[in-house]
């Protein structure tokens, strides 16, 4: 039979590209889980959130420069951040 399985096939250029972007967004709700009782806790709700904004803003930047074409670039952007 003709019939593929879904192992070994890459994933559609769409889908691959939202999961980056998901992932800044879970960072800033991971950011908001955190209380601000202490300033342990403060610390890290705000390296969650500035991981997020800098991933949001990096992407702001990089598509008003590369326009769609970000390639791999916004990858390694994005895994370097966060």
């Amino acid at each position: 039979s003709s019939h593929q399985s879904w192992a070994g096939q890459q994933p559609s250029p769409r889908c691959a590209g939202i999961s980056i972007p998901m992932l800044s967004v879970t960072f800033l709700f991971a950011g908001a889980a955190f209380d601000r009782a202490n300033r342990l806790e403060r610390g890290i709700r705000w390296t969650f959130i500035s991981a997020a904004l800098i991933a949001f803003a990096s992407f702001i930047g990089m598509t008003w420069h590369f326009g769609l074409d970000l390639e791999y670039r916004f990858e390694v952007t994005i895994f370097t951040v966060t």
